[in-house]
């Protein structure tokens, strides 16, 4: 069913009109070698290229892959124009594989300390 619409003049709101308007945002980071171990990102702490990137949707059927790329030479990676329009508790996930021949030569995390048996 067809209904006619007449567009308000310029600059004037209609609220009562839903035109499916959705969000959207980048979701972007970096690959960078974490050499004190604090979790954060330092303008001394090299940036790492060739790091594989996943993107996944992930909800109540499991994780389903949108996107995957590779950052280049400056670590970057950035997932554009995604949308808030997920549904029944879906999130969007990113995946980093620590096996990846990029990674292999960084300072690993530090792990928690042990405690000693007693």
């Amino acid at each position: 069913m067809l209904a006619d619409f007449t567009a308000p003049a310029y600059g004037v709101d209609n609220l009562d009109i839903d035109f499916g308007f959705v969000e959207q945002f980048d979701l972007c980071g970096a690959a960078w070698e974490d050499v004190d171990g604090d979790g954060r990102r330092e303008a001394s702490e090299p940036r790492i290229a060739g790091v594989e990137v996943q993107l996944y949707v992930s909800g109540n059927t499991g994780d389903v892959p949108l996107a995957t790329m590779v950052t280049p030479t400056n670590g970057s990676y950035c997932f554009n124009s995604l949308n808030d329009a997920l549904v029944g508790g879906e999130t969007y996930v990113l995946r980093i594989n620590r096996n990846q021949a990029p990674l292999q030569d960084t300072v690993p995390a530090p792990t928690s300390p042990s405690i000693p048996p007693s």
